[in-house]
C-alpha cells in the first residue's frame, strides 16, 4: 500500500494591495538584483568617463584611451569588466562605423586572455642590478 504524501509549502505573507493587483490581471515582475558595486557614484563616474574617453580621437584617427581606461577601471574583476566593456562597445556602435567596435572587441579579448593566462603563471620577481 503506497504511503500518503504531503507537500509542505512555506508561508508567504502578501499585502492586500498585492492581492488586489494580482486579481486585476497585473503580472508581478521579479526584482532585478544588481550587485551593490554597480549602484555607486564611482561606477557612474567611471561609466561616464569611459564613454567620453572611448569617443575621444586624437588627430581624427587615434583612439587609445577607451581600451586603456577599460583595462584599468575593470581592475581584473570579471563582472566590472563585462559592464564596462558593454558600455564601451555601445558608445562606439552609436558613433557609427563598423571597424572601431571590432577593433575594441579584439583588444578586449586579447587583454582578457593575456590577463588571466599571466595570472596563472606566477612568475618570480627577479632583481637585476647593473
Amino acid at each position: 500500500m503506497p504511503e500518503p504524501t504531503m507537500a509542505v509549502e512555506p508561508y508567504l505573507r502578501t499585502s492586500r494591495s498585492e492581492a488586489k493587483a494580482s486579481k486585476k490581471g497585473f503580472i508581478k515582475m521579479p526584482k532585478l538584483d544588481m550587485p551593490r558595486e554597480f549602484l555607486s557614484w564611482e561606477t557612474a563616474g567611471a561609466v561616464l568617463a569611459l564613454i567620453l574617453l572611448t569617443r575621444l580621437h586624437l588627430m581624427g584617427e587615434l583612439a587609445p584611451f577607451g581600451l586603456a581606461f577599460w583595462a584599468v577601471a575593470g581592475r581584473g574583476e570579471s563582472r566590472r569588466m563585462i559592464l564596462y566593456g558593454a558600455v564601451m562597445l555601445m558608445a562606439t556602435v552609436f558613433e557609427g562605423g563598423v571597424f572601431y567596435p571590432l577593433e575594441l572587441l579584439l583588444g578586449m579579448v586579447t587583454f582578457t586572455l593575456l590577463w588571466f593566462r599571466l595570472r596563472k603563471i606566477h612568475m618570480p620577481y627577479v632583481l637585476v642590478i647593473g
